[in-house]
């Protein structure tokens, strides 16, 4: 009997993973933004390597919206042929890609200006924007998979598809947010709008739950953990509206996830959302100007104005604490399934 090469592919990573959130933990070491549903971004960038599983549409008539820029990025190395900006639907407007190539299922359509993607290869190396070499664009690439293993886009049915992708990202979302909290753990709030959550002790991994109350609107937010120490806030609530601050101190941001996992909807105005979003229930998210420093993933639709950016800090934390069930078999499954499904309508 033929076996399907997408199940093996899916398989092999299983066996392989340490960790029982894989899914997220493999993606935030490669995606600054993915976004499953459209995209709407006037000003501002994504630095690292972009994707939206619906529509795009950047700077429709004015300047072109950046992507995967190396010179204020430089932890995205030149790899030759990566997909850094990776589209299932359509795309409206302008943009750069700095670093290497554009994948889009659907049509460059003509808003108020020509579409147009320009994409350069080789800025890490020279540091500039127009560097010798360019990249490729593929346009009406029709459906398609995500490879999990180098976030490239490949031909559907040899990949994860984008729904599974996103199954396996809510897994890790719910296991997150059942977390036990750490012990020792001090929360404060002063009633003024300066809220604190201080981690101490020697632990395998750091988690709070903080309530909607103290972590809506306009706060001053800090999160102290010890050097190195990965941490994960799970936040309650469905429609969340940030403003003020939030500061790491002790470990990286790098090593911070902020769970939104009861999130329908989340405003974000003038403020740097420091560490790791996952917002893997939204049916919408809005940015006004500041920056999302960690890797971003989000359902819905997403629109980013007033010069609001993406910056590619990439996930460094150890998930490896995360108990079972692993969201990776979780996909095996379901690709599997579909590859039966499909052989049994030929």
């Amino acid at each position: 009997m033929k076996k399907s090469h997408a199940a093996i592919s899916l398989l092999a990573i299983t066996v392989s993973a340490t960790s029982s959130a894989a899914v997220f933990e493999g993606l935030s070491t490669q995606f600054n933004a993915m976004i499953f549903g459209n995209f709407y971004g006037m000003g501002g960038d994504t630095e690292g390597r972009h994707f939206t599983s619906g529509n795009v549409t950047v700077n429709d008539g004015s300047n072109l919206y950046t992507v995967a820029d190396a010179v204020v990025a430089p932890d995205l190395p030149y790899s030759p042929g990566r997909h850094d900006l990776i589209i299932g639907g359509n795309f409206t407007g302008k943009a750069y890609v700095l670093t290497e190539s554009a994948y889009v299922g659907g049509s460059l359509v003509n808003g108020v200006s020509t579409a147009e993607i320009q994409v350069y290869n080789g800025a890490p190396l020279s540091g500039s924007y127009y560097s010798s070499g360019t990249g490729t664009v593929t346009t009406n690439a029709g459906p398609f998979d995500i490879d999990l293993a180098t976030g490239q886009a490949v031909a559907s049915g040899s990949g994860a598809s984008f729904d599974a992708i996103l199954t396996g990202l809510r897994a890790d979302s719910l296991a997150f947010s059942r977390l036990a909290d750490t012990p020792g753990t001090v929360a404060t709030n002063d009633g003024y709008g300066s809220v604190g959550i201080t981690f101490t002790g020697d632990h395998d991994i750091y988690v709070y739950t903080v309530s909607e109350a103290d972590w809506d609107g306009q706060k001053y937010r800090t999160i102290t953990a010890p050097e190195d120490a990965t941490v994960i806030i799970n936040v309650e609530g469905s429609e969340i509206d940030l403003s003020g601050t939030m500061n790491v101190t002790g470990t990286e941001l790098t090593n911070v996830i902020i769970n939104y996992q009861e999130a329908t909807s989340i405003a974000m105005t003038s403020m740097d959302h420091n560490g790791a979003m996952l917002a893997v229930n939204t049916t919408s998210y809005e940015q006004t100007a500041g920056g999302l420093n960690g890797a971003a993933f989000i359902a819905g639709e997403v629109e980013k104005n007033g010069g609001g950016e993406f910056h590619n800090h990439l996930f460094t934390g150890d998930l490896s604490a995360v108990p079972e069930p692993s969201s990776y078999a979780l996909l095996v499954a379901m690709t599997a399934g579909a590859f039966v499904a499909a052989r049994r309508r030929r």
